[in-house]
C-alpha cells in the first residue's frame, strides 16, 4: 500500500523575522533502550538507503529545491562495542534553518500514522522537536524501538519531514515544508511528501560466511542448455544455463543463481543475484554485471558470437573454461565491464558468474 501526503504549510510564505509558528508542540522525549534482545555483534552496521551504501538522501520541499540532507548511520549508545542503535541526522544548507522536525521509522508502511486517504500524519510521528533554529538535529533511534533484529534484510521505510526557514532581506523569512527524497507516498496531484527506503544489515559475531554459487544471465528469448539440440534432434548438452539471443540495441537480463546448486533451468528456487546490461551500438558490444547488494562477483566467463555456443575443435561446448572471456579472484566485486569493438550481425551472449553473498 503507498500513500502520498497531503500535509502542506504555505510553502513560499513569509513571515515577520524572528516570529515562530505559534501552537507548536515542545521538544518530545525520546524513550530509553528497552530492556530485552540486544545485538550482539562486533561489526558495524551497513545502513543503505535504496539499497545503494550512500548513506544520505536529499531534504526536497514541493518545488523540488534541495535544502539539505538527511543520513544514517549505526551507533553505539552504551560503548560495550555493540552497534545498537539508528542514528537519523538533518542537516540543512544554502542558507536554510530547521524549525521543526518528524521522524518515523518502520518495517512497512502500513504502520505508519496517516489519514484515511492514505496521507502521512507528521504530527503523529514519534520523534519530533520544535523550535529548534539550527542547521543540525540529530536523534537516536534504539534498534529494540523499531523491532530490528539482526539478520533481517527486508527494507525499512523512513518518513522524514521538516518545516525549514530562510531569512529573506533584514525582516522577513520564507517557509518551506520538506521531505527526505525518494518515493511518492500517493501518486496524486498536488500530494508530493516522499518517503525513503533503506536496508539495515549485521552480523552476529561469529557470522555465516558466504556461499559462492553458480550464476547465468537469463534475458528475452533465453533458451535452456538442456533444449539444445543437433540436426538429429539429440540433445547437446547436460548442464544447465542459458544462451541469449541479442541484437544490436541495449537490452538488460537478470543473473539467477541456485543456492542448493540443482542443475535446472527452472526459475523457480533460484535467486537474483545480479543485473546484466548490454550495449551492442555501432559494432560494439558492452557487457556490464551489477550483483545485487550484499552480494558480489568472484569469476565471469563470457561467451559471444554467432552461434547459440562456442565450438571447440568441431565439438559444441557450454563449458566455461572454453569461453573466449574469462577473469577470476575478483574477491566479490560488486560490478565488472567488458567490451569489445569491431562486433557485426546478430549474436549470442552465454555468461556464467561465481556469486557470493548470503544465500
Amino acid at each position: 500500500m503507498k500513500f502520498r501526503s497531503s500535509f502542506a504549510l504555505a510553502a513560499g510564505a513569509l513571515v515577520l523575522g524572528g516570529l515562530w509558528f505559534s501552537g507548536c508542540d515542545g521538544p518530545q522525549p525520546i524513550a530509553p533502550e528497552a530492556e530485552g534482545w540486544r545485538l550482539e555483534q562486533e561489526q558495524p552496521f551497513i545502513v543503505s538507503p535504496n539499497g545503494t551504501n550512500n548513506p544520505t538522501v536529499d531534504l526536497m520541499t514541493r518545488r523540488s529545491v534541495d535544502v539539505g540532507n538527511v543520513s544514517f548511520d549505526d551507533v553505539d549508545t552504551n560503548g560495550d562495542g555493540v552497534v545498537d542503535a539508528l542514528e537519523v541526522r538533518y542537516t540543512t544548507s544554502a542558507g536554510w534553518k530547521l524549525h521543526s522536525v518528524d521522524l518515523w521509522i518502520g518495517a512497512s508502511l502500513e504502520s505508519m500514522p496517516d489519514t484515511r486517504k492514505g496521507d502521512p500524519k507528521p504530527r503523529k510521528f514519534p520523534y519530533r522537536d520544535r523550535r529548534i533554529n539550527d542547521t543540525t538535529w540529530v536523534v537516536t533511534v534504539p534498534f529494540t524501538e523499531i523491532g530490528y533484529q539482526c539478520g533481517n534484510f527486508n527494507p525499512w521505510y523512513v518518513a522524514a519531514h521538516a518545516v525549514v526557514r530562510k531569512q529573506v532581506g533584514r525582516w522577513f523569512h520564507t517557509v518551506e515544508s520538506a521531505w527526505s527524497a525518494d518515493t511518492r507516498f500517493r501518486e496524486t496531484r498536488g500530494r508530493w511528501a516522499t518517503y525513503t527506503t533503506i536496508v539495515i544489515t549485521c552480523d552476529k559475531v561469529a557470522p555465516p560466511p558466504d556461499q559462492c554459487e553458480t550464476a547465468y544471465a537469463y534475458g528475452n528469448g533465453a533458451a535452456c542448455f538442456y533444449d539444445l539440440t543437433d540436426a538429429d534432434d539429440n540433445a547437446l548438452f547436460a548442464e544447465w544455463g542459458w544462451t541469449n539471443p541479442i541484437a544490436p540495441g541495449s537490452t538488460t537480463m537478470d543473473l539467477f543463481a541456485k543456492a542448493d546448486g540443482a542443475g535446472s533451468c527452472d526459475l523457480a528456487g533460484a535467486y537474483k543475484v545480479g543485473t546484466v546490461s548490454i550495449s551492442y551500438v555501432a559494432n560494439t558490444l558492452t557487457v556490464t554485471v551489477d550483483a545485487e547488494p550484499l552480494f558480489g562477483l568472484d569469476d565471469v566467463a563470457l561467451f559471444y558470437g554467432s552461434m547459440p555456443y562456442p565450438v571447440v575443435n568441431g565439438v559444441p561446448t557450454v563449458d566455461p573454461s572454453q569461453f573466449p572471456v574469462q577473469v577470476s579472484g575478483l574477491g566479490k566485486t560488486p560490478s565488472w565491464t567488458f567490451s569489445q569493438a569491431g562486433v557485426t550481425g546478430n549474436q549470442f551472449i552465454i555468461l556464467r558468474a561465481k556469486v557470493c553473498g548470503p544465500f
